[in-house]
């Protein structure tokens, strides 16, 4: 009975995805492996983790009606976001009915007026993750993460997603289907990242804590067509970036090309998985 019920799940959550390119799972963290994180992220924030891990400060765009300035901690490939990345790979290939290839794992914390601006990610992030860890608002409800998803927005330019997204009033985000997603600590939103625009408002709080985990399609054609991707340019998803090494240089090239040419990336990004448009 329990396998039926989870067949069920499963098949619910491809679907989802495919048609609304997200699927927010929830408290899909274990309370003690939630807890395990929050501990450790804790540590890192003293000495001598200090001096590695500094505040850095925010910059807004010149278009912005936001002023106020604020920071964020880059962790970066922290052990635990290392961790996630490997240990949630297979739940969220059964969720989607997918085969993923890892490539990194980033966290980060936001501090106080913190803005994430409008944006889609490279194309390492085909399939990506948030998972909130930790937060401290002052109206004690998460901090919202919107999401622009009605269209692939691989094919178009950068400085354009602001004006197309974050830049409107509450309304006029509602009225061309922006939405605003609600996490929970334990909580993952997996998204397209590299065709689904993203951002956050003025953090209204002390912080938030998130570690973000980014996969490709092994089945699909960017991947086939870029090797490269496997591990985002490095030799495992334990690695540093090394020039050396046979995939960086053309893992630049390509990051390169997805910038200068949005529309070639278009035809390929998620194409394995919702439809291109």
């Amino acid at each position: 009975m329990f396998d039926v019920f989870k067949k069920k799940s499963n098949t619910s959550s491809e679907f989802f995805f495919q048609e609304h390119r997200y699927f927010l799972a929830k408290n899909l963290l274990t309370p003690e492996l939630l807890e395990h994180i929050q501990i450790s992220w804790n540590a890192f924030e003293k000495h001598p983790f200090d001096q590695v891990f500094v505040e850095s400060e925010g910059t807004h765009r010149e278009d912005s009606s936001w002023t106020k300035p604020f920071t964020t901690v880059e962790f970066g490939a922290a052990p635990f976001g290392v961790y996630l990345l490997a240990h949630l790979q297979k739940s969220i290939e059964e969720m989607l009915n997918l085969e993923l290839v890892p490539t990194y794992n980033y966290s980060r914390k936001y501090n106080r007026n913190a803005v994430l601006y409008a944006h889609r990610d490279r194309p390492s992030c085909e399939v990506s993750a948030t998972i909130c860890i930790d937060q401290d608002t002052d109206n004690n409800e998460p901090w919202p993460i919107w999401l622009l998803n009605n269209k692939n927005y691989a094919g178009y330019k950068y400085e354009s997603f602001f004006g197309l997204s974050q830049k409107k009033s509450t309304h006029e985000r509602s009225s061309i289907g922006c939405k605003a997603i609600s996490m929970n600590p334990g909580d993952v939103l997996i998204y397209q990242g590299i065709n689904v625009l993203h951002w956050r408002d003025p953090l209204e709080g002390n912080f938030s804590k998130n570690i973000f985990i980014h996969y490709v399609d092994k089945n699909g054609p960017l991947y086939k067509e870029n090797p490269c991707l496997k591990f985002d340019g490095r030799e495992s998803i334990y690695g540093t970036y090394e020039v050396d090494f046979i995939n960086y240089q053309p893992l630049v090239d390509l990051n390169l090309r997805s910038e200068d040419e949005p529309e070639w990336l278009s035809k390929l990004a998620s194409a394995g998985i919702s439809p291109v448009d």
